[in-house]
């Protein structure tokens, strides 16, 4: 794919996450993309066939851009816990901002996606956070700033926590002290248990 031909996507993907942030998932429609977008049916369609393959193409690419963090901070030799900080930072933000995410989305196409090749899909996500989630804990055992037996396990307590905070906020008004009380929670918790 050529740079102009990526560039191209990846303007796409981001008017169609404005779309799917606004309406959910299954109000969207490919007319409401080339619409944010300002482009042709057809430009849109030389790149993508449904707003399902949008939307999956918009889930890999937050995976990507999650790996690709990650990776640049732990090659610049950040601190473990400033790398970990800035995460719980997003997170926090990311939760009490939750209806201007594409969450409701994000949750719209899972609980109506149920064949097995979505399954796999949503296992292939969950598995993503985890292992870059292990491989970061990993990263903070070797520098020596924590100590963690089971990396993977931690990384997946951490994974299924975010997810449940996901959905009670999607489902209630979680006030922003609430959400802070959480995840210090949790952030306490794992290092006392770690060091």
């Amino acid at each position: 794919m050529t740079q102009k031909s990526l560039s191209k996507k990846m303007m796409i993907l981001a008017g169609a996450h404005q779309v799917f942030v606004r309406k959910g998932f299954h109000a969207v429609t490919m007319t409401d993309i080339v619409e944010q977008c300002g482009i042709s049916r057809g430009g849109l369609y030389r790149y993508f066939n449904s707003t399902e393959e949008i939307f999956r193409a918009l889930l890999m690419e937050n995976n990507k851009q999650t790996q690709e963090a990650f990776s640049a901070q732990m090659k610049a030799h950040m601190p473990f816990q400033q790398i970990m900080d800035a995460f719980w930072t997003s997170q926090r933000i990311d939760l009490t901002e939750i209806n201007d995410s594409i969450m409701t989305a994000a949750y719209e196409y899972y609980l109506s996606h149920r064949n097995a090749e979505d399954r796999e899909l949503l296992h292939r996500q969950q598995e993503h956070s985890i292992t870059e989630l292990s491989r970061l804990i990993d990263y903070g055992v070797q520098r020596g700033e924590i100590q963690v037996e089971a990396s993977r396990t931690a990384a997946a307590h951490i994974v299924i926590f975010l997810e449940g905070l996901r959905v009670l906020a999607l489902s209630t008004d979680l006030t922003e002290d609430f959400i802070r009380e959480q995840l210090d929670f949790i952030q306490i918790h794992l290092y006392e248990r770690s060091v």
